[in-house]
């Protein structure tokens, strides 16, 4: 898990600066070992182009092809949350 969590804030740290997102990441504190990124957009349409900018992120995709072991089969998925002010 500290391997993933220092990945993790890599990550993070790079998507905010290179994509302008406020990226977040964290660990659940119980149960399941998950690291969870969050950051907001303006609309689905946003959050697309910025999923279509990824894809072509060349050193993005470096990083995440360096802690391909770290990750679980199958376990990606995004999840929508509308915020409630």
């Amino acid at each position: 898990m500290p391997a993933a969590m220092q990945s993790a804030g890599e990550v993070a740290a790079y998507l905010s600066k290179a994509h302008s997102l406020n990226m977040k990441f964290g660990a659940e504190a119980y149960g399941a070992m998950r690291i969870h990124w969050f950051y907001e957009f303006e609309s689905l349409d946003k959050s697309a182009a910025i999923g279509m900018a990824l894809l072509q992120d060349r050193a993005y995709l470096d990083m995440l092809n360096k802690v391909k072991g770290l990750g679980v089969e199958g376990s990606v998925k995004d999840t929508l949350v509308i915020l409630a002010n």
